[in-house]
């Protein structure tokens, strides 16, 4: 049993080194698309984002630019696809910054959590979060709930 492991592993392993050398590598000013892990993205927000190599250290990690700031975490290009959509490096800021925050900016909704309110009593005057900031109300802030606010 012990040597059909060994074997299965060592063929998982070959399998593994010839998947890597078939990545091409990546230049500085090259498009790259990545995904966006589900804990920083909201429902709503695409699966994926664009970006430009901003910079390729001697580990071969790879920093990577969306538009108008650097992600702070350097990956590796097995986490990278090569695209042709085009965004040029000029368009990134140096601002170093997490891909959280990143997304949330590009974020239709505001990142991670949906915009709501709570508030009880109609949403008529500036108490409501949402009239506040000329939003309408929507079915997850008072659900069944009377709202002079909600569309």
């Amino acid at each position: 049993m012990r040597e059909k492991a060994n074997t299965g592993q060592e063929k998982q392993a070959k399998r593994m080194t010839a998947r890597a050398l078939t990545l091409s590598t990546l230049r500085i000013s090259d498009n790259v698309r990545m995904k966006i892990p589900s804990v920083d993205r909201s429902r709503v927000d695409p699966l994926t984002i664009l970006g430009v190599v901003v910079n390729v250290n001697h580990n071969g990690l790879h920093t990577i630019g969306c538009r108008g700031d650097t992600i702070s975490t350097k990956y590796n290009r097995k986490d990278l696809e090569h695209c042709e959509i085009v965004l040029k490096p000029t368009a990134v800021d140096s601002t170093s910054l997490p891909l959280r925050s990143i997304v949330a900016n590009e974020s239709l909704v505001g990142g991670q959590e949906l915009f709501h309110c709570n508030y009880r009593r109609g949403c008529e005057t500036n108490r409501c979060k949402c009239k506040k900031s000329s939003v309408s109300c929507n079915s997850r802030c008072h659900s069944s709930m009377p709202c002079k606010n909600k569309t």
